[in-house]
């Protein structure tokens, strides 16, 4: 599960604020390795996966 705002920015854990990632891509992504916005395929967001 990523957090979209960074919990420690002020993101918190509500369903508009998360989304389900590859746990290597997630991994990337905190590393710096992969930019958050861009060169990923879109994700569905929890919020949306719960209608």
């Amino acid at each position: 599960m990523h957090h979209l705002i960074y919990r420690s920015k002020g993101g918190s854990d509500h369903p508009s604020n998360l989304e389900l990632i590859h746990t290597t891509c997630h991994r990337q992504v905190h590393a710096g390795d992969r930019k958050h916005d861009t060169h990923r395929q879109p994700q569905a967001s929890l919020s949306r996966m719960r209608g």
